[in-house]
């Protein structure tokens, strides 16, 4: 449920920060507060509140009284080392982290093309930016929905729930080839919406599934580094979409920067279902690991 929650303060956020100016007309247009300001000092003021819930609720164990920082920096090639040991060592971790990567690539491309394509589509860069906000936050609540359906999905016959991940990541590459048809001049802004927000929608289920799977692996003390290795995957796949995908659509066009995505996105649904198989044959970390069934 972490997943969904998170996904739902995103697009309550999304929300919230493009109704929040137009309470604010009549601030000055310069200086710190102005209307396009007030939902940045307001999302500052969330986070200075979580920091202090985070301070004031969080237990960490007792540490010894002084930390040798040249020690401390020492460890951190080592730390590092350990964390790609453990990514390449385990072959479902190694399929799962692939599959992060490919993921971040997939949704790194819907955030840089959508509003490009949406702005084409609706002839305007000003009405392009005003649905892609409301688009934004209903891919954000359709991808806490997505999400949130998760467990139920995995109760739907004995379907492992890896394999509900790859159905879902599969689902989610039609969705990019719909969008990529609009591209081409297949349909409209209506069916390339419906597409954007099919995309999250049915990837939702694919994310928590995959990161439980990758938890069931590794003990607890571990799992901590595998969040970092699982992270720096996904962000390098985003970067890698940030530079190539856009450089393709740049000088081939959107429709060819969709299918480069899409196609990539088809390699985790395979990757996916190869971890699934993995999973069943290779013994876990932890025998007793809760899981979302």
């Amino acid at each position: 449920m972490g997943w969904a929650v998170e996904c739902v303060g995103l697009g309550g956020a999304a929300i919230i920060g493009g109704v929040l100016p137009q309470f604010f007309r009549g601030l000055p247009d310069d200086g710190l507060i102005t209307p396009i300001s007030v939902p940045a000092l307001a999302a500052a003021g969330v986070a200075a509140v979580s920091l202090a819930a985070h301070a004031a609720l969080m237990k960490e164990p007792p540490r010894p009284a002084s930390v040798d920082l040249r020690a401390a920096v020492r460890a951190v090639p080592t730390q590092i080392s350990h964390g790609v040991r453990l990514a390449a060592g385990d072959p479902v971790i190694r399929l799962l982290v692939l599959r992060m990567a490919a993921f971040g690539l997939a949704i790194n491309t819907l955030e840089t093309l959508s509003p490009l394509q949406f702005a084409e589509l609706l002839g305007g860069a000003e009405r392009g930016a005003a649905a892609y906000g409301l688009l934004a936050a209903g891919a954000f609540l359709g991808t806490a929905a997505g999400a949130a359906s998760a467990p139920v999905l995995c109760r739907i016959g004995p379907v492992a729930p890896l394999t509900v991940a790859a159905v879902s990541t599969g689902l989610s590459t039609v969705a990019l080839g719909l969008i990529a048809l609009t591209a081409a001049g297949i349909g409209g802004f209506a069916l390339a919406a419906v597409a954007y927000l099919g995309a999250y929608v049915l990837s939702g289920p694919g994310g928590p599934l995959a990161s439980e799977a990758l938890h069931e692996r590794v003990s607890e003390r571990e799992r901590a580094t595998l969040i970092s290795v699982a992270s720096l995957a996904l962000q390098l796949g985003g970067f890698t979409g940030s530079l190539a995908i856009s450089w393709l659509a740049a000088s081939a066009g959107f429709v060819y920067g969709w299918l480069a995505a899409a196609i990539v996105l088809v390699g985790a649904v395979f990757v996916t279902f190869g971890a699934g198989r993995r999973s069943r044959v290779a013994p876990r970390a932890l025998a007793n690991a809760d899981t979302l069934r």
